[in-house]
C-alpha cells in the first residue's frame, strides 16, 4: 500500500492511499488509528505533494555498507553509528535543496532508504521493531563537511541545514521483509546503487539499536544510511553536487523522487 501526504486547493495537509488514477483519503492518523474512507480525491485535483511524514525527529545511519566504510576510509563498525538531524531540514518532491550561502563548492549529495516509525518503541527487540515499522520510502540529502572544533556533533551540523533532506513520494507500507533495490541519479544518469540484502545492519536491527539510546515516537523518521556510490573515471566515487543539478532516488515500491538543487548566492 502506497501512503501519500497531500493538499488540495484551500486544503489543510492529509493523508491517503495512492491507486492508479486517484487517490482515497485516510480517516484518522497512520501513525495510530486509522482506515481508508469512501472519500476520493481525482490526480488533477491534487495540488501539492508532501513529504510522506512529517516526523518528531530525524535519525540518520552513517555507514551501513562495506563499501561505503571504505570510501571514508574507517573500520567497519560494529553498531550502526547514529547522527540527529534538524526536522527543518525535510522537503519535498520537487521542491529545491538548497546550497547555503558560502558553502556551494563543498555540497556532496548521498541517498538512502527511510523508515518511518509506526509506534513508540523503547529499549525494543528486532522483533519488536519489525511490528513497530510502518513503513519505507527514498531520501536524498546533500551535506557539507564540519570542522570537529566546532559546536556540537560534526554529523548533526553538516546534515541539518534547511531544505536539504528530501523524502517521498510515498510511504510504501512494509513487507515481511524489506528487500529493496536503491538507485541514485544525476541529472538523469545513475551514478549510485545499493541493495537492502547488503546492509551491514539490517532495519530492524537499526532501529532496536536506537531505541536503546533514545524512545522512538510515532512518525519518526530513520536514514538507514547512504548507498555506495558508483566509481568514475579515477577509480573513485565521486558525491559532488552544483547548482543545477537534478537529484533523483528510486526505491522499489516508493516511487521515484526528484529535486532540483539550488545555491543562495554569497
Amino acid at each position: 500500500m502506497k501512503i501519500l501526504r497531500f493538499m488540495t486547493t484551500g486544503n489543510r495537509p492529509m493523508y491517503g492511499v495512492w491507486e492508479e488514477d486517484a487517490v482515497r483519503v485516510i480517516a484518522g492518523d497512520p501513525f495510530g488509528i486509522w482506515g481508508i474512507s469512501d472519500t476520493r480525491f481525482r490526480l488533477e485535483q491534487i495540488t501539492l505533494i508532501l513529504p510522506p511524514v512529517d516526523p518528531p525527529n530525524i535519525v540518520g545511519v552513517g555507514i551501513n555498507f562495506e563499501a561505503g566504510a571504505e570510501e571514508f576510509g574507517v573500520p567497519i563498525p560494529e553498531h550502526p553509528p547514529i547522527h540527529w538531524q534538524s526536522t527543518t531540514s525535510l522537503t519535498g518532491r520537487d521542491r529545491p535543496l538548497i546550497i547555503p550561502r558560502g558553502l556551494k563548492d563543498s555540497a556532496t549529495y548521498q541517498v538512502h532508504l527511510a523508515l518511518a516509525i509506526r509506534s513508540q518503541l523503547y529499549e525494543a527487540s528486532e522483533a519488536e521493531a519489525a511490528k513497530g515499522i510502518l513503513g519505507y520510502t527514498g531520501a536524498i540529502t546533500i551535506s557539507f563537511p564540519t570542522d570537529p572544533s566546532e559546536d556540537g556533533p560534526a554529523w548533526t551540523r553538516g546534515r541539518s541545514y534547511d531544505s536539504t533532506t528530501s523524502i517521498g513520494p510515498f510511504l510504501q507500507t512494509k513487507q515481511e521483509r524489506i528487500d529493496l533495490n536503491i538507485r541514485c541519479r544525476l541529472n538523469g544518469t545513475e551514478v549510485a546503487f545499493g541493495k537492502s540484502s547488503d546492509f551491514l545492519f539490517s532495519c530492524e536491527k537499526i532501529v532496536s539499536e536506537i531505541s536503546h539510546r533514545h524512545t522512538l515516537r510515532p512518525g519518526t523518521l530513520i536514514l538507514t544510511g547512504p548507498i555506495p556510490g558508483v566509481e568514475t573515471e579515477n577509480g573513485k566515487p565521486s558525491s559532488q553536487v552544483h547548482e543545477g543539478d537534478i537529484l533523483e532516488v528510486e526505491v522499489d515500491g516508493a516511487g521515484r523522487l526528484s529535486n532540483p538543487v539550488v545555491a543562495v548566492d554569497g
